[in-house]
């Protein structure tokens, strides 16, 4: 994932890039002087100073003045890693950024927007990772890695074993993958098929299980998740993603790999999403983020009423009928919508028949939209390929998309202001699905690009 900033910044650093740009620019780098010209236009070459180095750099970030970001980097609060690019190019990241034109808003301060909205405080920090996330990722390890890879794809456990044994590092190895290490790309839905002992040898052998944990709860590997719960992974925040296993599997409408997880954070909307009926009432009303899993921004509603109406839309999500019921009790909309998506939409996504029938029942299928959300799970169901392809292409008319748009906010550079089709956590070109988003390839950035609130 991407870690652009540290916690607290530097503003000394900053001073000092200022001064690296006026020299770069004089020695004519052609990296420095397309900045600066995207900045100052053609005037640059009339005067280039220290000055004007340092409203560049500003303008970045954008503050009219050094002075003025001087004051943002001295008062910014820390902020959690979040790992929201995949491997799309930045051609994606520019359509994205079109459709912020107008109404007063130019092409610096929309690019700026969706910089900020996938977790970039500059557009040129957004294009540098997106760069390095194509450029460094490994679609699988090489080496002795890329060797216990295939064993464990084959399920060749005693060439596997006798291949720790002599070299016991790769236990720990690393890698520029979807997942970094063997026992995260187990978690991985094509590695499902490995046997459990595989796992049971690299936890034996001290493999990281922090990160493999998230991973599992978010692709619902059940067997993976409870053997690395039984082994005290961390269900702490994850360091490449931000959030726990609790926030992924929620996210992911992983119902199975959450019913063996902690509620952590103690969130009212995880709580819905896993079913915990009696940890409603003392939950926070912290509000989930799913940009923060793949899923393209969009501009959340404010207030009670959003904040039940996203727990009952996460709920369907995950299965829980009988929490839906306790929602609703609590005043929750059978229409409301979390993420911008209804219930019904989430419920689709994920196949969850029993949902769909109580929606139906319950007044939550009422349009011809929403009888051909639910006719396409059951084409799907039926293995109707070429019903699927036809809901797919629908998807993309602007009819289909029109139910779910989003009022533009233009008075926040950090609010977007569409809906659209989920992108695949961790890459992958956002597209109508009928499938949630998944976690498949990791991009990497100065750290990593996760796709995962």
């Amino acid at each position: 994932m991407h870690h652009e900033l540290p916690a607290r910044l530097d503003f000394e650093w900053y001073r000092k890039q200022a001064k690296e740009l006026v020299r770069e620019f004089r020695a004519g780098d052609p990296e420095a002087v397309e900045r600066v010209e995207d900045a100052m236009g053609e005037r640059a070459h009339r005067r280039f100073a220290l000055t004007d180095a340092q409203w560049v750099i500003a303008s970045e970030h954008g503050h009219k003045s050094w002075a003025q970001f001087k004051h943002w980097v001295e008062t910014r609060e820390s902020e959690p890693p979040v790992g929201r690019i995949g491997r799309q190019p930045v051609s994606f990241y520019e359509v994205l950024a079109r459709s912020y034109l107008g109404d007063g808003v130019h092409w610096r301060d929309a690019r700026l927007r969706v910089a900020r909205e996938y977790g970039f405080p500059t557009w040129r920090g957004l294009v540098a990772a997106v760069k390095r996330a194509i450029e460094e990722h490994e679609d699988r390890p090489s080496g002795l890695l890329g060797d216990a890879f295939e064993l464990m794809q084959a399920n060749e456990y005693d060439a596997f074993k006798a291949l720790l044994d002599e070299h016991p590092q790769l236990a720990r190895a690393t890698y520029r993958g979807a997942s970094t290490t063997l026992l995260g790309a187990l978690a991985q839905p094509e590695q499902h098929h490995v046997e459990l002992r595989f796992a049971e040898l690299l936890v034996e052998r001290g493999a990281d299980t922090w990160e493999a944990l998230n991973l599992a709860a978010c692709f619902n590997h059940v067997p993976l998740v409870r053997l690395l719960v039984e082994e005290d992974a961390s269900q702490a925040p994850s360091e490449i993603w931000g959030i726990t296993p609790m926030q992924a599997a929620v996210s992911h409408g992983s119902k199975e790999a959450a019913d063996l997880l902690e509620l952590e954070p103690d969130a009212f909307y995880l709580a819905a999403g896993a079913g915990r009926i009696e940890a409603l009432d003392g939950a926070k009303p912290l509000r989930p983020n799913l940009t923060d899993v793949g899923w393209a921004p969009v501009e959340l509603e404010e207030g009670e009423q959003a904040v039940l109406d996203e727990a009952f839309a996460l709920a369907a999500y995950n299965g829980r009928v009988a929490m839906m019921e306790e929602l609703v009790r609590r005043g929750a909309n059978v229409h409301g919508r979390a993420h911008g998506m209804t219930a019904l939409t989430f419920a689709v996504i994920r196949g969850r028949h029993d949902v769909v029938e109580w929606l139906t029942a319950h007044g939550g299928v009422v349009d011809a939209g929403d009888r051909f959300e639910v006719a396409s799970m059951e084409w799907r169901a039926r293995g109707e390929e070429r019903l699927v392809s036809g809901l797919r292409t629908a998807a993309a008319s602007p009819w289909w998309c029109s139910r779910r748009s989003v009022r533009a906010d233009t008075s926040s550079p950090t609010r977007l202001a569409r809906s659209r089709w989920p992108a695949a956590r961790r890459g992958g070109a956002p597209q109508p699905t009928a499938s949630p988003p998944s976690s498949s390839s990791t991009s990497t950035g100065a750290a990593r690009s996760r796709s995962l609130p």
